[in-house]
């Protein structure tokens, strides 16, 4: 498993790490809550190989700067990434989106039309008010502090093991990529962002409608074409939101992978590494 090599760029005063390698159409590929770029490494050799590819870690997550002071609105995170296509000269791209990523591929659509072409959405929340118990619970003062230091160990063989029993399908997590997302998204600080994203836009009875009800009103607006992958056995967000939305999206497919969870990359990286390719190729 080839890792690339890391490159640092700043975004205002945020130190900002990002992977950058191949040549072709542009795509940056934008990871979910408490991911980083580390995330995409059973994708990324595969996309770069056909395409010029980007994926930074957002603010406060990985090994790009975190802040107290640091708003994480959905807003304010797809800023950073218009702020940072804009500082890598990166005029217009692909956006392949996962979870919380997505919703920042949407709001980007939505708000900087002229920045994106297609879009990958990849089991994305802020299309309806359901989301996974835990996520839930993270949203209530004291027990989500609780709940989201234990996901966080200094044991990397038990991060494995978490890591393993969470996936719907275990084959494809190698020690390789256990050890190499250990290194980047087991940053003992990393909870406290992972939180204040939860609150902005869950609480105790799921996504909160401020947070979705904009985005699914917009979805008419988003005319790129646009690819939906759903994991089957998805258990953060359920597959009828995607069913739901690809109704309202103009220019929309969705494509339903079985024996996947919430990480189609991991579940089923080659199942998923051909859609997005086939879905990109010009």
């Amino acid at each position: 498993m080839l890792v690339p090599t890391e490159h640092y760029i700043k975004i205002g005063s945020i130190n900002t790490r990002y992977w950058a390698d191949g040549e072709g159409s542009p795509v940056v590929l934008v990871h979910g809550l408490g991911g980083s770029a580390t995330g995409w490494l059973t994708s990324f050799g595969a996309l770069s190989s056909q395409h010029r590819v980007y994926a930074l870690d957002l603010v406060g997550h990985g090994r790009t700067d975190r802040s107290d002071s640091t708003r994480y609105e959905l807003a304010d995170l797809t800023e950073f990434v218009c702020q940072f296509m804009a500082e890598l000269e990166i005029e217009r791209a692909h956006i392949v989106g996962h979870s919380m990523g997505g919703a920042i591929a949407m709001r980007l659509a939505i708000d900087h039309p002229p920045r994106t072409q297609k879009l990958v959405l990849v089991d994305t929340p802020g299309l309806g008010k359901e989301i996974a118990f835990f996520m839930r619970v993270m949203s209530i003062p004291v027990i989500g502090e609780l709940l989201a230091s234990q996901a966080y160990t200094p044991d990397v063989k038990k991060f494995g093991e978490n890591l393993r029993s969470s996936a719907k399908n275990a084959a494809y997590i190698t020690d390789e990529l256990v050890e190499n997302l250990y290194m980047v998204e087991q940053a003992p600080t990393q909870y406290k962002t992972t939180l204040k994203i939860v609150r902005t836009g869950a609480n105790w009875m799921g996504q909160k409608s401020s947070f979705y009800k904009s985005i699914i009103e917009q979805l008419p607006a988003i005319t790129n074409p646009t690819l939906m992958i759903w994991g089957r056995q998805d258990d953060v967000v359920p597959l009828k939101h995607g069913e739901l939305a690809v109704k309202r999206l103009p220019n929309a497919r969705l494509e339903v992978i079985e024996r996947c969870g919430h990480v189609p990359m991991f579940d089923q990286p080659e199942v998923f590494n051909g859609l997005v390719l086939e879905f990109l190729r010009d």
